[in-house]
This record gives C-alpha cells, structure tokens and sequence, in this order.
C-alpha cells in the first residue's frame, strides 16, 4: 500500500487499484456510476468483512485485470 486507507462501509468490498512498481495505490471515485476509475484500474483488492483500515507498507492481495 502507498498510502493509509480507510473503508467507509463495513462490507466486505473490492477497491479498483492502481499498482506500479508494485505498490497499490487505491483510486479514488470508487461507485459504480464512476467510470472512469474503471478505465485506469489494473487490479482490485478484498477488503473483508470487519477489516476497515489498511495501513500503508501492509501487504495486500491484488486480482489483475
């Protein structure tokens, strides 16, 4: 993870990402009426139920797209 990041809802949900260099960067604009967000995402994480916060250095699993 780049940077700190809250989840705002306590779902479980996939965030689009942005990943260089291999580190995750979660994109802003994250409805799904946002499309642009999906334009420039390479990969989603799973954020599971009753986890709210990721930290940034924290290690995170990425689907590819």
């Amino acid at each position: 993870m780049v940077d700190d990041s809250a989840v705002k809802i306590t779902r479980c949900q996939f965030l689009k990402v942005n990943i260089s260099n291999g580190e995750v960067q979660i994109l802003t604009h994250q409805n799904s009426s946002m499309l642009n967000s999906f334009s420039i995402a390479n990969g989603l994480i799973n954020v599971p139920h009753g986890h709210y916060e990721l930290k940034k250095e924290e290690k995170v699993k990425v689907y590819l797209l």
